[in-house]
């Protein structure tokens, strides 16, 4: 499923996403951080076999949408990840609002990226 960019550290899912009739490509990125956990970065639809693969790698810390486009698989991510912070754009407010431990992106990089 994940495919290694960078050994322990950078991995990517790439998969086929239809909205609206319109086909398109969607990938995730996956990062470890200098402690170990991970950050999901445009996540996509979380399966049993994602997750297990993704816990198999480290602790799931933080899911970021950095766009509105890059939010489709964030609801999926949460669920799979209950302890994970949520981050995304100002335009996500919204949508954010009724996930746990969400909060909007800063101007600033958050301390858990290192």
């Amino acid at each position: 499923m994940l495919r290694e960019l960078v050994p322990g550290q950078i991995w990517v899912l790439d998969e086929r996403a239809s909205l609206l009739g319109f086909e398109y490509g969607a990938r995730m990125t996956v990062l470890r951080n200098s402690a170990g956990s991970l950050l999901l970065h445009s996540p996509l639809a979380i399966s049993g076999d994602l997750r297990t693969e993704l816990n198999g790698l480290g602790r799931v810390e933080l899911i970021v949408a950095p766009a509105m486009q890059h939010y489709l698989g964030v609801g999926s991510a949460a669920h799979a990840f209950p302890d994970a912070r949520v981050l995304g754009v100002a335009s996500l407010a919204r949508r954010l609002q009724g996930l746990p431990n969400s909060s909007i992106l800063g101007e600033q990089p958050e301390a858990e990226w290192a």
